[in-house]
């Protein structure tokens, strides 16, 4: 397969007639070729430290007479190439909470021969949210050589949706399979995502290849996450099954999949959904709670500002995401916590309730992956956020964390686009961030023994001020002490404190007094000093050499920085780092980077912006190497020589 992955989406029409299941499977259970037990490296990937031998489903819509369901079954092999990979063995199946997993079974195959079957008592279950269950086990007896395999079955009658096939992972796969059977009465919409060809096109490693209900591809690439990525399921190349059709033999037939008007128009009816935020019998303690505090506004801003923070500060988000309310607004304030959906539909209602034009925006999380326009599918979307539209301008708004400033939502969700639900006029919707900002200031009293005693300040707002926020709770100063110390292990703090720790309008400030012994090199009469005391640029994100996905950065990053520090006496200056002035087109990204002699001082000043968020594959040898360029200014010595 080239390096590429090919992003469109084709959709496929698919009304299958076929109700036996005629194709063979292509591995059976515990039948392992000799060649494939003694295998010590993968040829496609020798550097591979495991590989899926083979990945085959069965994806089965039935009509059992009484009740129409569907089978999935599911049976995958792996090669252990690596004691790195050993966790490999450690699986986990979810399913929903009303789905029925059945015929699980699992076992280790050692290159000796000797095989080791999980027993029933090896299993177990938990539950992951309110909807969904997981299968959990450990394979073992893992070693360099080992081929694990497990298999299993699920029943469910949840037809909207068939089981997600993914033909690519972590790993690469040497072949996989899905194999779809369609009873008459249903009609899907397969939404495929990647590169096919046909049975008789010239065959190509990586690609799948399509035959009637049967899906193959062999010998796929492994694609490994990597920093600034929305989700890898956007570029793994999968396929999804929506059902659009419902063939009826005594009634008119049933569109499943409509439009995007007459889903907007269902969600404006639902309960769990348009009910909680058009009928006041949803929030009416709520609102009785908030009318009081909305007395003096006399501005939309004013209204704004008090429901945000009247939501904010009575929800404690529960940690779930989702797009429905499970109770009455009111319910939710009673119990003083609810998930995103319940929270935001809360902004929505009372800005509603105050004249103020707010809607639910419908959107996916990064990591749920990216939405298609082409089908109103409404399980894609997984986060709500509400949408306030003054004129021309928008703001979104997102009380599930008591970090985010108004128009701040969590960073999830920033996943570029989101479908505002108003009637008729719904519409998509880009979801625009905040930008991330840090302001960075040192004053450094460098000493003839080329010790330093110094004072750092820090001023952290939008994204970079959150985080700062968090870390402050979780860990209090000692954050800040433990991110220094694994940069500069010498570095002794004296004294630190912060300001608006917890006011999340003003930044977030930080001012260390530090001492720093043998903060400079001497080598007879030089002196080298590195007197970046912080950056949050000091390592290159992007790590591999090519990339076969874009760079997708959630916010517009910017990083100031100013340091003074004083030319001891009896030193001048022997030579500085370079000038730095690079920008990308259109400022996309810029980076400008200078130190300077100012009378007995050295002044280094840099500023770091990123704004655009999107690279593609062709500019990652370029985003790479502006990353590179900072990295490298920052760590620059000064050089000072005795006179």
């Amino acid at each position: 397969m080239s390096p590429r992955i090919l992003f469109s989406i084709l959709f496929l029409l698919f009304n299958s007639f076929i109700f036996a299941q005629t194709h063979s499977a292509p591995i059976e259970w515990g039948l392992v070729a000799k060649s494939d037990l003694e295998m010590t490296s993968y040829e496609k990937d020798p550097n591979a430290k495991a590989v899926v031998l083979a990945d085959y489903g069965v994806i089965d819509v039935q009509d059992t007479g009484n009740m129409y369901k569907y089978e999935f079954t599911h049976h995958k092999r792996i090669k252990i190439l690596d004691k790195t990979a050993f966790d490999e063995g450690n699986i986990s199946i979810p399913f929903y909470k009303e789905d029925k997993i059945y015929g699980l079974k699992a076992q280790t195959l050692n290159p000796d021969g000797t095989i080791t079957e999980l027993t029933k008592k090896d299993f177990y279950q938990e539950d992951i949210n309110l909807y969904y269950k997981r299968k959990k086990f450990s394979l073992p007896n893992i070693q360099v050589g080992s081929i694990i395999e497990y298999k299993y079955s699920v029943s469910s009658e949840r037809l909207a949706e068939l089981p997600e096939w993914y033909f690519q992972g972590e790993l690469p796969v040497r072949y996989s399979e899905v194999v779809v059977y369609i009873h008459h009465k249903f009609e899907y919409v397969f939404l495929f995502q990647g590169q096919k060809r046909t049975p008789e096109e010239d065959d190509e490693d990586g690609v799948v290849v399509i035959n009637d209900n049967q899906f193959v591809m062999r010998n796929a690439p492994a694609l490994k996450e990597e920093a600034y990525i929305t989700s890898m399921n956007n570029y793994r190349t999968r396929l999804r099954f929506q059902l659009s059709k419902v063939y009826y033999t005594n009634r008119a037939d049933e569109n499943v999949l409509t439009t995007w008007d007459e889903l907007a128009d269902e969600l404006k009816h639902g309960y769990k959904f348009g009910q909680q935020y058009r009928f006041k019998r949803s929030y009416n303690k709520v609102w009785k709670m908030v009318e009081p505090l909305l007395a003096a506004a006399t501005t939309d801003d004013e209204k704004i500002n008090i429901i945000y923070d009247f939501v904010q500060n009575k929800i404690t988000w529960n940690q779930y995401y989702g797009i429905y309310a499970d109770d009455t607004l009111d319910k939710t304030l009673e119990e003083g916590t609810g998930d995103v959906a319940a929270i935001n539909l809360m902004l929505v209602a009372l800005m509603q309730e105050a004249g103020v034009d707010a809607y639910p925006l419908l959107c996916s999380s990064r990591g749920n992956g990216m939405i298609t326009k082409k089908y109103p599918i409404i399980d894609q979307f997984n986060y709500l956020l509400a949408c306030v539209e003054q004129g021309e301008e928008t703001l979104l708004l997102d009380a599930s964390s008591a970090d985010h400033t108004l128009g701040m939502i969590r960073e999830d969700a920033l996943n570029y686009t989101g479908w505002l639900v108003d009637g008729k006029n719904s519409r998509w919707k880009y979801i625009e961030p905040q930008k991330s900002s840090d302001i960075l200031w040192a004053q450094l009293d460098l000493s003839n023994e080329g010790n330093i005693e110094g004072i750092f300040k820090g001023r952290s707002s939008g994204y970079s001020g959150m985080d700062e926020r968090r870390r402050y709770r979780a860990d209090g100063e000692d954050f800040w002490k433990e991110r220094l110390s694994e940069r500069i292990p010498d570095l002794k703090v004296d004294e630190i404190s912060f300001k608006n720790e917890d006011d999340h309008t003003k930044p977030f400030s930080t001012e260390i007094q530090f001492t720093w012994e043998g903060a400079s090199q001497g080598v007879g009469d030089i002196l080298y000093v590195s007197p970046i005391i912080y950056t949050s640029f000091s390592e290159n994100p992007f790590k591999s050499e090519t990339r076969l996905y874009p760079v997708e950065i959630p916010y517009p990053i910017k990083e100031q920085m100013i340091i003074n520090f004083n030319i001891p006496e009896g030193y001048a200056v022997e030579e500085l780092p370079e000038k730095v002035n690079l920008a990308f087109p259109n400022k996309d990204a810029s980076f400008r980077f200078l130190a300077e002699v100012k009378g007995d001082m050295i002044t280094i000043t840099s500023r770091v912006e990123v704004n655009r968020l999107i690279y593609d594959t062709p500019e990652y040898e370029a985003i790479k190497g502006f990353y590179d360029t900072i990295v490298e200014s920052f760590s620059e010595q000064i050089v000072l020589k005795k006179i």
